[in-house]
């Protein structure tokens, strides 16, 4: 799959958030080439910036609330994979912005889907909505993807609406031979999964000082990040967009590493690029098993 990237045209909606910024990334160094569509990047320091992906890809500031700059972003870029990730993603935002999160989500959702339908080139679709999306029942237990939809609070309720959205357009426009694949995926929100690289935390300006120092040791001069020369790090999934970028962070800051992932052979290549960024030690791959 780590060639599957390689050459293509990518349209990424979204690109200057949290995740957007971080997969525009993982398909640059996948070789791909990568269109960016979304508004300029909110706070001080954004991650955008931050990894210089300005140098790295096309970016086309654009509200997806405008379904005539969707389309012509679309037309300029012919792309043939689109990943939509473009969101009000804020569940407290919500409260304060209801229609603008509708419009956002829901609209954000339709504009999109139009652009691919005048679009030929496009192949396939990745549409990321919310693990919100499904009726809270306030129970122990998880949610599977079948589960009802729902949401009490705006947020929610429109990444349930979305849903609607995406599964109306495969069922009505997207099926059958020659159409593009369209596909939905319900990301977690990662201020839940993991509070110390949150996405939400980003936005909130909570937990911001671990990313602003990581991304700054990734910058062209590989300035090092202070403490942390001659330590030790294990990455696992370090194949991964988030992983190898960490261990480019983490190199340049002079650390010894170790990396895993259950598929080795990208880390054989990705072990050649670190070695030059400074990692004292570095071994390339490890099995599962093996891990610590």
């Amino acid at each position: 799959m780590y060639d599957a990237f390689r050459g293509k045209r990518v349209l990424v909606t979204g690109d200057t958030g949290f995740k957007g910024s971080w997969l525009s990334l993982w398909l640059t160094e996948l070789g791909a080439d990568v269109t960016g569509y979304a508004l300029p990047a909110e706070g001080g320091q954004p991650l955008f910036d931050l990894l210089g992906l300005a140098r790295m890809i096309r970016h086309v500031d654009g509200d997806v609330r405008d379904g005539d700059a969707v389309r012509a972003a679309f037309a300029e870029a012919r792309p043939e994979i689109v990943f939509h990730l473009a969101a009000q993603a804020l569940v407290r935002r919500s409260y304060d912005e209801p229609k603008y999160t509708f419009d956002t989500n829901v609209g954000g959702a339709v504009n999109v889907l139009e652009a691919v339908r005048a679009t030929p080139s496009v192949r396939a679709v990745v549409c990321i909505t919310s693990d919100k999306c499904y009726r809270n029942k306030e129970w122990v237990w998880g949610y599977r993807e079948n589960d009802e939809l729902g949401g009490h609070d705006p947020y929610s309720a429109s990444k349930a609406a979305a849903e609607m959205v995406i599964g109306a357009y495969i069922a009505s426009y997207f099926h059958g031979g020659g159409a593009p694949g369209v596909y939905r995926t319900r990301a977690c929100n990662v201020s839940r999964c993991t509070p110390a690289t949150s996405g939400a935390s980003w936005s909130l300006k909570m937990e911001q000082e671990f990313w602003l120092n990581l991304t700054r040791s990734m910058d062209k001069r590989g300035a090092a990040m202070d403490g942390l020369e001659g330590k030790t790090a294990f990455i696992t999934g370090a194949a991964s967009g988030i992983g190898l970028a960490m261990a480019n962070a983490f190199a340049g800051a002079g650390m010894r590493l170790t990396l895993a992932d259950i598929e080795p052979e990208p880390l054989l290549e990705a072990a050649s690029g670190l070695k030059t960024r400074g990692a004292e030690t570095l071994w390339n791959s490890m099995s599962p098993a093996a891990m610590p």
